[in-house]
């Protein structure tokens, strides 16, 4: 499994590498499959989003990668006869992309539009300048909302696409932040980091590949680049060779995770920080950031390789391990 999206105490999408997409129930752990997304390439899917409509409809997104080389975002609709089946319009987006890396984030903002982050087009230092590039679409946080007149031009265009921000490298999981999205960005060689999108902002510049965290690993950046609110370094023994791994607010109804975020490292470590830590125009670093592996060892099998954390509703936090296992958090 590679991503998860909580609708309800009883249902759950979870997207595996390989395009297979199951509706699970948590509470019971049985499980149903929806659709076998079908031309999946290396590096597979790596997002998924359920529409806020899903209950009545069946609409969800998925983020992967074709075995042609295209970074692609379908739509996903219940057929009236009953499969799932894949949107007849074709792709809302579809990248060329053959070296990607990895990456991505499909989630909501809090108007409920949908929001897309991309890593860059691949390669050390990303070479063909995607992520800094206003052209592409890769590197970039993307505001995706429904067209209201798709037949106006010359082809039917259902989906209106724009950038909310630039300079991504490797995201890796999102959440809604209060009214704000907190979004993890995996670093090439120097840092792991989290990037605020204030509510209705636009025009941001996360940096890369001019920056990781707050350092500079190129020269002549351009101006006005966004610092992360959390930075850390490999040197500092935080980072313990995998990726960051974001990330949701704690459950209120586990009084020890009550106003924390909680995220992850890829080699299983797991992380707190306290929410009011977290703010605008201030990068703060691994000293106070909570190392609590600890707290979240479960009740059977084992967290070795956190993919993604995801928040549902009622704040109920979950963890996807690579190893096949989704946990749920709760008190002690």
């Amino acid at each position: 499994p590679m991503a998860i999206a909580p609708i309800s105490a009883t249902a759950m999408l979870v997207a595996e590498k390989a395009g297979t997409v199951y509706l699970l129930n948590p509470q019971t752990g049985t499980k149903s499959l929806l659709v076998q997304i079908d031309n999946v390439g290396t590096v597979g899917v790596t997002a998924i989003a359920a529409a806020p409509t899903f209950a009545t409809d069946g609409t969800f997104f998925a983020m992967y990668t074709t075995q042609a080389g295209h970074l692609v975002i379908n739509r996903y609709l219940r057929n009236p006869a009953g499969p799932t089946v894949p949107d007849n319009f074709g792709p809302v987006l579809s990248a060329n992309a053959p070296q990607y890396a990895g990456g991505g984030w499909l989630g909501y903002d809090a108007s409920g539009a949908l929001l897309a982050a991309t890593s860059d087009a691949g390669g050390s230092g990303d070479p063909t300048g995607s992520a800094q590039d206003d052209t592409s679409r890769l590197g970039k946080l993307l505001r995706i909302v429904p067209n209201p007149d798709p037949y106006a031009g010359a082809s039917a265009v259902f989906f209106l696409i724009s950038t909310v921000a630039k300079g991504l490298h490797q995201p890796n999981g999102g959440s809604q932040f209060d009214n704000d999205i907190l979004l993890a960005d995996h670093g090439q060689d120097v840092a792991e980091e989290l990037d605020l999108l204030p509510s209705g902002a636009t025009g941001i510049n996360y940096g890369w590949p001019f920056k990781e965290g707050t350092g500079a690993v190129l020269a002549n950046p351009p101006s006005g680049l966004t610092d992360p609110v959390l930075e850390y370094f490999r040197a500092t023994g935080l980072r313990t060779g995998q990726a960051i791994v974001g990330g949701g607010a704690g459950p209120s109804a586990v009084a020890s995770l009550r106003n924390q975020y909680i995220f992850a490292d890829g080699s299983g470590a797991i992380f707190a920080i306290d929410k009011n830590a977290i703010t605008a125009d201030t990068t703060r670093s691994a000293d106070i950031v909570e190392r609590r592996d600890a707290d979240f060892m479960p009740d059977a099998g084992a967290i070795s390789r956190p993919v993604a954390i995801t928040a549902g509703p009622g704040g109920t936090l979950f963890i996807v391990d690579a190893s096949g296992d989704v946990f749920q958090v709760d008190g002690a």
